[in-house]
């Protein structure tokens, strides 16, 4: 499998687009489904083992949408996922995910950690037969780090059911909100480093993966995304702020490379 490749050249590396999907998918919460002429928004859904979306149709969704899908032929339903940057900002988008496929129901025991994602706070055990999407053509659209007008790239399907999101999808929400409203210094020497010939108004934590970090810098109307990455892959939060702060050296010997 073409990830593991990746692995093998960490200063260049990247996710590979099928474990960009699956990570999209394991962390969004803008989920549209569509089937014929109508679409209707997903509150909530997990992820099985193959990549398969499991979800119940929510409390205001026609229910036209979700009776008629099984019925229909394959590739004949519509999923959208959408990426947003953690940090509030303008153009937040970060990426998309097209999909078709067949829809049903789920007919087997959820698997582990399923009915914790599809329960609302509070609310009572689900009952409701759970529905199950099942990829048959993805296509990805990542839009950071990308000049110019980015085009979707076609996701193999044997890689996207072998792929695992990354392992910091769980604390890049956190993370990227804490150094940008904690340590903005920090990131204006990243900046330095990166794009020493640019005066940037503005700049943000956008992605972060186990390879690295990717910042936007905003400069008047223009912004431009840059990479840097660790050392080596990182696994854990704690292995993040280690990796951060020789980071952070390597920008610039002589700052507090010391990041909690």
């Amino acid at each position: 499998m073409s990830i593991l490749r990746s692995r093998t050249a960490p200063q260049l590396a990247v996710l590979h687009p099928a474990e960009r999907v699956r990570s999209i998918l394991a962390t969004t919460s803008d989920l549209r489904v569509g089937v014929l002429n109508l679409a209707v928004d997903v509150p909530r859904h997990a992820m099985s083992g193959d990549g398969s979306l499991l979800f119940l149709p929510g409390p205001d969704s026609p229910e036209r949408v979700f009776s008629v899908a099984p019925n229909l032929p394959a590739q004949t339903v519509q999923v959208t996922a959408t990426d947003l940057a953690p940090v509030a900002h303008p153009d937040r988008v970060r990426g998309r995910i097209q999909m078709t496929g067949k829809l049903g129901v789920f007919g087997k025991p959820l698997p582990a950690g399923a009915l914790d994602h599809l329960t609302p706070p509070g609310a009572d055990p689900v009952t409701d037969p759970v529905l199950r999407f099942v990829p048959q053509r993805i296509s990805l659209t990542w839009t950071c780090e990308q000049t110019g007008d980015p085009r979707p790239v076609d996701v193999d399907l044997t890689d996207y059911r072998e792929a695992f999101p990354d392992p910091l999808v769980g604390l890049e929400v956190d993370w990227l909100n804490h150094m940008h409203r904690d340590h903005p210094q920090a990131l204006r020497t990243l900046a330095s480093h990166l794009a020493p010939g640019l005066q940037p108004d503005a700049v943000r934590p956008m992605s972060l993966d186990r390879f690295g970090l990717v910042i936007r810098i905003e400069e008047g109307r223009s912004t431009h995304d840059v990479r840097m990455n660790f050392a080596e892959p990182v696994r854990c939060g704690c292995e993040v702020r280690d990796a951060f702060s020789d980071m952070l050296h390597r920008a610039d010997p002589d700052s507090a490379a010391d990041v909690c």
